[in-house]
């Protein structure tokens, strides 16, 4: 039957709906300790956010909700850097700038969608855009050593072994291969 679910599942999908589920499973089930999301962009964060200020299954004086994004990160980071009271839980929704720029020292949990996005040039158009990827067996290790820098973390990754193992590639293509040249030797 999970073979059966697994088939009918749009992994392409982010699912706002199981990643609240998740946090309220580990909130009520697991230790202390903040958790990191991983998703794509601004839009998933703005979801993911709103779903969980609006949920009745949390308690919004026992969560702080944090966002990090490449555009939010001005007035962002010096929040996720101070510590929380005891007996409240801090849940940071953030893209791939939590991967390396960023470190989070109380992040017990990683909850990990599998995508990210890319900044891609398209030659033909002569045109830089972002483009929505699954992220390579690389940013998945990075991501789910994310979990568990002060104690032992726990990694939660929304998309199967399969998946990772068959059809993630080894590593990300270097940034100088996906942007122009001619900005490269400007800069």
């Amino acid at each position: 039957s999970v073979h059966e679910v697994l088939k009918r599942l749009n992994e392409h999908a982010i699912n706002v709906d199981l990643i609240c589920e998740l946090i309220a499973y580990i909130d009520v089930e697991l230790e202390e300790g903040a958790i990191l999301i991983f998703v794509p962009g601004i839009v998933e964060i703005s979801a993911i956010v709103r779903q969980l200020e609006n949920s009745r299954q949390l308690d919004p004086e026992r969560f702080v909700l944090l966002s990090l994004h490449s555009t939010l990160t001005s007035k962002a980071p010096p929040a996720v850097f101070r510590p929380v009271p005891p007996g409240v839980r801090e849940v940071v929704v953030a893209t791939n700038i939590a991967e390396t720029s960023i470190t989070i020292d109380d992040a017990v949990f990683v909850i990990d969608t599998g995508r990210a996005k890319v900044s891609m040039y398209d030659e033909r158009k002569m045109m830089r855009r972002l483009v929505e990827q699954w992220i390579s067996r690389a940013e998945a290790k990075q991501r789910a050593g994310r979990a568990g820098r002060v104690r032992p973390g726990h990694a939660f990754k929304l998309y199967t072994r399969r998946r990772e193992e068959e059809r993630f590639i080894a590593a990300r293509i270097p940034g100088m291969l996906r942007a122009p040249l001619q900005d490269l030797c400007l800069q």
